[in-house]
């Protein structure tokens, strides 16, 4: 009878922690649906982020980046998908496209607007400051920034380094004089002015017509950024790399209506999450550009050159002379905006 009492006694602790476990799977299963049910929810604003990069490029990879941080800091109630390949737009419309709600999302790049809005054309000047602390600079002068580009129907999000233009050539020059009547393709006003300056012929094309323009000996070189010269394979054919003081910045902003169209505690996670996020694009382009360049000395078997001092001598005074040109005839907004700029210099 005893032993019939004990497990009897068994059973029913046994009965007992079932049910208590039970209660806590039910609890976690409810936990899990409820975020499942979160997550999957239609989001309440679906953007549309334009860029011309390709795919696999660190640009649309830093793009992604952001919407990813958006969509996780407003519970999926902002999902921003990114258009790479020009799919939305090209990128010298990517500005006009924004504005007009083509695209909600987009990267203003500097070049693109050099004449158009005075302010965003800066960081493009040759000689205009380091680049590489351009989300400092966007920082210290959100406001001005904001200001301004809420004038173009445009909600200013975050800044960061494109990574200035850098000068490829199909054989080693090894200097300026050597480079004199030298067919480049430049695209941009400041780097067609900046290889007219210095007596190089600018030829101006799209980056994907590089190669064969390489190849048919239409050209013998090209000034673009070193992750465009990698994505398009260049360093197939243009091994020999040098720096130029040519600068250049993206500005990712949001079409101004859809931003007004949220409630004022979703645009303050978006401007707090684009603050956090342009230290980290920053990092990520600048890993980007380190790793390209380690593999094309160690690998792919480029050589990267350094200017004389002569020859950097002469590359400033070109350079100062384009940028002052451009700075006499700018706007004051663009001046106050200059004030951030010039406390960072650029240096070879």
């Amino acid at each position: 009878m005893k032993k019939i009492n004990l497990n009897l006694r068994g059973l029913v602790k046994m009965s007992r922690n079932f049910k208590y476990f039970s209660v806590i799977i039910i609890i976690a299963l409810i936990g899990v649906l409820f975020s499942s049910l979160i997550v999957c929810a239609a989001p309440k604003w679906e953007l549309k982020h334009a860029t011309y990069a390709t795919a696999e490029h660190p640009y649309t990879k830093i793009a992604q980046g952001f919407a990813d941080r958006i969509f996780k800091a407003t519970n999926g109630e902002v999902k921003i998908t990114v258009y790479p390949n020009a799919a939305l737009c090209s990128g010298s419309d990517q500005f006009t496209s924004t504005v007009m709600g083509v695209a909600d999302v987009t990267d203003l790049l500097s070049d693109y607007l050099v004449g158009k809005i005075d302010m965003i054309g800066l960081p493009s000047l040759p000689m205009a400051f380091d680049a590489s602390k351009s989300g400092i600079v966007g920082e210290e002068a959100r406001e001005i920034l904001t200001n301004r580009l809420l004038q173009e129907n445009l909600v200013y999000l975050y800044t960061y380094d494109y990574l200035p233009n850098v000068l490829f050539l199909k054989d080693k020059k090894e200097s300026l004089a050597d480079m004199k009547g030298l067919k480049v393709r430049a695209s941009g006003i400041f780097p067609i002015e900046m290889l007219q300056a210095v007596g190089m012929v600018p030829v101006k094309m799209s980056t994907s017509d590089i190669y064969m323009a390489v190849e048919t000996k239409l050209i013998e070189g090209a000034a673009t950024g070193v992750l465009s010269w990698r994505s398009n394979k260049l360093n197939e054919i243009l091994p020999y790399i040098r720096r130029t003081p040519v600068p250049c910045v993206g500005f990712v902003v949001m079409n101004k209506d859809v931003y007004n169209s949220m409630p004022k505690s979703v645009q303050d996670v978006i401007i707090d999450e684009a603050k956090k996020y342009s230290v980290i694009a920053n990092k990520l382009i600048h890993e980007a550009e380190e790793d390209v360049l380690k593999k094309a000395v160690e690998e792919w078997g480029c050589t990267i050159l350094q200017w004389s001092d002569a020859d950097i001598q002469t590359l400033k005074e070109a350079g100062i002379k384009i940028r002052d040109e451009y700075l006499n005839k700018s706007d004051k907004d663009a001046l106050e905006f200059w004030e951030a700029l010039k406390k960072y210099p650029f240096e070879f």
